[in-house]
C-alpha cells in the first residue's frame, strides 16, 4: 500500500523494502535497520508471527515521508501521503510531508 517492491529473504529473514528514493532493510527480531544506506534503531523490532512479517509502521511510513498518527480511542493509525498547497493567487507552494514541509515558489 505505500508503494514498495518487498523481496524476503528466508536465510537471514530479512525484509528488503525499496521505492523510488527508499531502500530499507528490516530483520526480524533485530531493532537494527538500514533506511538508504544508514543504521537506525528502531523503538521494536519486526516481528515473524504465524508466517507473516510485521514491521514497524512509524518507522517505514516516515520514512516514505508520510505523516503516521495514532488514535488510541479507536486504535487506528493514519497515513497521510505528501501533498501539494497552493496558494490562493497561486505565487507559493508548499508541499506537506510527514514531519516537514517544502515551500516553493511557483
Amino acid at each position: 500500500m505505500l508503494g514498495f517492491g518487498v523481496r524476503w529473504d528466508q536465510d537471514s529473514r530479512t525484509v528488503f523494502a525499496e521505492k523510488a528514493g527508499v531502500q530499507i532493510t528490516l530483520q526480524v527480531d533485530n531493532t537494527e535497520a538500514i533506511l538508504n544506506g544508514d543504521s537506525t534503531t528502531l523503538s521494536v523490532a519486526p516481528r515473524n508471527i504465524e508466517g507473516s512479517v510485521f514491521v514497524p509502521i512509524r518507522f517505514v511510513g516516515e520514512a516514505s515521508s508520510f505523516e503516521v498518527s495514532w488514535d488510541s480511542a479507536t486504535k487506528t493509525i493514519f497515513l497521510m501521503p505528501p501533498r501539494p498547497v497552493v496558494s490562493v493567487d497561486g505565487k507559493s507552494k508548499i508541499t506537506i510531508s510527514g514531519k516537514w514541509g517544502h515551500i516553493t515558489k511557483v
